[in-house]
C-alpha cells in the first residue's frame, strides 16, 4: 500500500524541522571550548542526521505505510524537563556569543520544537501520523531535558 498524501506531508515536514535543527547544532558544535560540552551537542547533532536519514528512509521505501512509520518511529514517552527554559530570555547567536548564550539558544530551539510538535500531533486526525509526530517530540524532549539539565549545573549551580 502507498503512503497518503496527508502522512507523506507529515514526514516531509518532520523533515525541514530536523534539518532546521541538524543546521544549528552542526554550526554551535565547533564553537564549544569545552570537550564534554562539544561532545553533548555533537551527538545532539549525529543523533538528528540519523533520524532524518530514518526519516527519508521510510518516506523512500516502497513497502512505507503510515502505520508501519509510526511503528517504526515508535519512542518511550517524553521526559518532563525541568522548566528552565521558559524563563530565560530568547538571545541571538553572534560570533561572540558565550557559552550560557548557545546554551540557551538551544533549549530555546528545543522548547519550540517540541511544542510544535505537540501541537502538530494534537491537531492531526489520523492516529499514525500523530504517533509520528509524538515520537519525535519525545525525542526532542529528551535533548531538551538533557540541555536543562546542563544549565542547571553548568550554569546555575556554579553562578
Amino acid at each position: 500500500m502507498e503512503l497518503d498524501e496527508m502522512c507523506k506531508n507529515a514526514v516531509m515536514m518532520a523533515i525541514e524541522r530536523e534539518q532546521d535543527l541538524l543546521e544549528f547544532y552542526i554550526q554551535v558544535a565547533p564553537l564549544m571550548k569545552r570537550p564534554e560540552i562539544r561532545s553533548v551537542f555533537e551527538a545532539f547533532r549525529d543523533d538528528i542526521q540519523m533520524r532524518v536519514g530514518e526519516l527519508q528512509d521510510l518516506l523512500a521505501a516502497e513497502e512505507a505505510t503510515c502505520d508501519l512509520i509510526a511503528q517504526e518511529l515508535a519512542r518511550e514517552d517524553a521526559p518532563q524537563n525541568l522548566g528552565i527554559s521558559k524563563y530565560l530570555r530568547e538571545v541571538e547567536l553572534k560570533e561572540d556569543s558565550d557559552f550560557q548564550d548557545v546554551l540557551t539558544i538551544a533549549m530555546k530551539r528545543q522548547e519550540r520544537v517540541v511544542s510544535f510538535f505537540t501541537q502538530v500531533a494534537a491537531m492531526t486526525p489520523v492516529e499514525e501520523v500523530a504517533g509520528i509526530f509524538r515520537s519525535i517530540r519525545n525525542e526532542e524532549a529528551g535533548r531538551l531535558r538533557q540541555l536543562e539539565e546542563i544549565y542547571d549545573d553548568e550554569i546555575l549551580l556554579e553562578g
